[in-house]
């Protein structure tokens, strides 16, 4: 496949303004096809990471809003670069450079922070080049793994100040603590803390970092945050240590007109020793063409596992920036050594006590797996646990190994690892999902027992299920979790129950798939507490008191007693027994009959009216609603309405739309994807023999290159005919040649390769995708 090495500028037009139509005989590089504007007006903090490499732990752009998680980072709205921050992650952030002309500058934000225009910026993976206008400079960036490499262009020469700052507001914490040495004329190291993060993470973080210049400068100077502080009722703040930091100035003097100066950023969690070495083994050299070159090459060998033909420009330009969500939004923590920051207390707690551990090691002195920083992993059962363990197997086992060596560290699973220790936003046992998924799908290197008996012990009282919100002992006591709260404010006790209930069930799939008959039982019972939740007189699931009476002042529509969702949303969240909760609701003809009107009451509103609406594709608990009717025989209602779904709240690309809700570390980038390839999984792809769904594509045709480190086939191919707005309802389908009838598709026909074929038109066949004589009893 020819890839295209030529750079494409993005105007500030709010589309892409691409053709409509595709050239099919030159295939261009999957770079060039993503738009990182799209929803960058809307975005989070973790996004726009264009000097960043897949999960690299160095996520380096210029941002021109400084607002938390929504809305900071690079946000389209803003046309002010602040400064170029190193690291956008889930509450770690920091060290923000700026560079200056002429000494044209103050030493906040507000006074150094210049316009830009998106007429001559550059955005793609890899690479991101912008003009700072007050200072007349060309910023160029670009990244390896652990180290961010800047190049400045100056036209007029003469003096350029580079500003580093280790204190302050930095998204969602803050900097703090900061301390910055000259060990050269052309080196910088030091280090800081982010304090002040959300939702319980370690009380402190540190950041340890190493600055190297292509050039001697001629003066360092240290400065601080605290003295240029707003004035507190008129009082100074100089002297205040709010900040504490020191922070750093390099100046190069009398350059020539046309000067390059280059900066290279290395990063570390556990020592200024490690920084260095990630330094001189990732970029020992000078040569940002070839980093960048490298960094691009990275990108196009990930996004080219799933390769598609067909379809818009606007709808591969869409999937491919789906994909790249997908691979950014998390980070690693470990250096090239495999040191990994531990600031937990082996308790299932955090300290603020910094202790250097090590990963398994191979004999080349890698590695064997990564560890990582990342925002909840809430409900990814429904999209990057799926299309991770399909194109991405070894992510997929990365992050399992990375949950396992936290649990065997700290003492517990994680919700959000954070920085070598915890935070234990939103509810339940996430990690459980995504673990019971790449042990079942056959692609976790890890001892069964021991993943069981970890699973096991983390949904007991003092496991993470434990931690925060509800009472676990209860539930386990009395099959659900009673409200908590007596005065109408808030509550999510319902939603408990069935989240838990959930989890259960994955972890009993994991103890069926090694036939170990207790826990299996122990757990299955447990799995069918969701029915202790369901009010048979309203016809909703609804909160319970601990005397066993039901909440009095139930509102349907309310998010109150569940989990970022109203009773709505969560009477379909019951993924592992859909057959079940339809039994509940009187039979498949009724479920599919309230799913669809709730779907069309939504439509309206592009499937996300948050706290107003039945549900929102905005957020976790409503993602896979539109695939429900293939658990009740009626597929072809799947199949109208995830195409729905994708072209109205997954379909956009400018940078107001393109994710329903918010992009939450590419959950939605997940969603969109899948949709549009047509493979899916109620389940989490979580059975003891896993099973994915099939919709029709909006592809001609998708080749998804399987990785055969894990899996026996080279690729799995889905060819489309007939396939257009209108012709979204599959009309028959074979495997490999033969008559495949179902609209399951087993996880080990996936593995090993082959050809599934789909014939499309305007109208339901109604006896299509209904034999599931195909699947074992371990998926049923």
């Amino acid at each position: 496949m020819l890839l295209l090495t030529a750079s494409i500028a993005r105007s500030n037009e709010e589309s892409s303004a691409k053709s409509d139509t595709i050239e099919t005989s030159i295939q261009p590089s999957f770079v060039s096809l993503v738009d990182p504007y799209i929803m960058s007006a809307r975005g989070r903090w973790f996004f726009f990471g264009t000097g960043k490499r897949p999960y690299g732990m160095v996520n380096v752009f210029p941002d021109t809003s400084n607002e938390g998680q929504a809305g900071g980072g690079y946000n389209w709205k803003f046309n002010e670069v602040l400064g170029f921050c190193h690291l956008h992650g889930w509450m770690t952030v920091g060290l923000d450079v700026m560079p200056t002309t002429q000494g044209n500058y103050e030493l906040t934000k507000e006074k150094w922070k210049s316009p830009f225009s998106r007429t001559n910026e550059i955005v793609e993976p890899g690479y991101h080049k912008t003009h700072l206008d007050k200072y007349n400079l060309d910023v160029e960036i670009t990244s390896t793994e652990r180290v961010g490499f800047h190049r400045y262009t100056s036209p007029e020469g003469g003096r350029l100040d580079i500003v580093t700052s280790l204190g302050g507001p930095s998204g969602s914490a803050i900097m703090r603590n900061g301390s910055i040495t000259q060990v050269s004329a052309n080196k910088l190291e030091g280090y800081y803390d982010r304090t002040d993060g959300r939702w319980n993470g370690p009380p402190r973080i540190r950041t340890f970092f190493v600055i190297e210049y292509d050039r001697e400068f001629q003066k360092f100077s240290n400065w601080t945050n605290d003295d240029y502080l707003e004035p507190n009722k008129g009082k100074s703040n100089k002297g205040s240590g709010k900040f504490n930091d020191q922070s750093g100035v390099v100046v190069f003097e009398n350059l020539e007109k046309n000067a390059q100066l280059q900066m290279k950023v290395a990063l570390s969690f556990t020592s200024i020793e490690n920084a260095r070495l990630n330094l001189e083994t990732e970029c020992p050299g000078w040569d940002f063409n070839q980093i960048k070159s490298e960094s691009q090459t990275a990108w196009n060998n990930v996004f080219g596992r799933i390769q598609v033909k067909g379809g818009s420009a606007k709808q591969q330009t869409k999937f491919y920036t789906d994909l790249w969500h997908v691979l950014m939004g998390r980070h690693k923590l470990n250096d090239v050594n495999g040191a990994i920051p531990d600031y937990t207390n082996g308790k299932g707690g955090n300290t603020d006590k910094l202790k250097v551990r090590q990963l398994p090691i191979n004999e080349d002195g890698t590695s064997k797996h990564n560890y990582y920083n990342a925002d909840s992993f809430w409900l990814t059962n429904f999209n990057l646990n799926l299309l991770w363990g399909l194109a991405y197997p070894d992510v997929l086992e990365d992050f399992a190994l990375s949950f396992l060596k936290l649990d065997e560290i700290g003492g517990n699973l994680p919700r959000g690892p954070n920085g070598g220790g915890y935070s234990y936003i939103m509810t339940g046992s996430p990690a459980t999902l995504l673990i019971a998924s790449a042990h079942n799908l056959g692609v976790l290197d890890y001892p069964s027992e021991k993943v069981l008996s970890t699973l096991y012990r983390n949904h007991q009282p003092g496991g993470v299920m434990d931690k925060k919100f509800g009472d676990l002992q209860f539930y386990i006591d009395n099959g659900y979790c009673p409200m908590w709260d007596t005065t109408d404010r808030f509550d999510m006790a319902a939603g408990l129950t069935l989240e838990w209930a959930h989890s259960d069930w994955a972890a009993g799939q994991v103890a069926l798939k090694i036939n170990d008959t207790e826990k299996y039982e122990h757990f299955s019972a447990r799995a069918k507490n969701y029915v202790n939740q369901w009010d048979a007189e309203s016809g909703f699931m609804r909160p319970k008191r601990r005397d066993g009476s039901w909440y009095d002042k139930f509102d349907p529509m309310k998010w109150y007693g569940f989990v970022e969702g109203n009773a709505h949303t969560f009477n379909w969240y019951v993924p592992h027994d859909v057959k079940g909760l339809a039994k509940l609701m009187g039979g498949n003809d009724i479920f599919a009959e309230r799913l669809v009107n709730m779907l069309e009451a939504e439509k309206p509103y592009d499937f996300h009216r948050g706290h107003k609406g039945h549900f929102s594709y905005g957020n976790q608990p409503s993602c896979h609603l539109a695939h429900l009717f293939n658990h009740v025989d009626k597929p072809w209602l799947s199949q109208y309405w995830v195409r729905q779904v994708s072209d109205i709240a997954f379909g956009g690309t400018d940078p107001h739309s393109g994710y329903a809700g918010e992009e939450d570390q590419g959950q939605m980038g997940a969603v969109s994807a899948l949709m549009k390839i047509g493979l899916f999984s109620v389940r989490g792809a979580a059975d003891a023999e896993p099973f994915y769904e099939i919709t029709a594509p909006i592809f001609d045709e998708v080749t998804i290159k399987l990785n055969q480190d894990y899996y026996e086939g080279k690729e799995f191919k889905i060819i489309t005919h007939h396939n257009s707005d209108k012709n979204c309802y599959i009309q028959k389908a074979t495997l490999n040649g033969k008559p495949h009838n179902s609209c399951f598709l087993k996880a080990s026909s996936f593995q090993a390769g082959g050809v599934l074929e789909l014939w499309l038109g305007p109208e339901p066949n109604k006896q299509w995708g209904i034999d599931h004589s195909h699947l074992t009893e371990k998926s049923n």
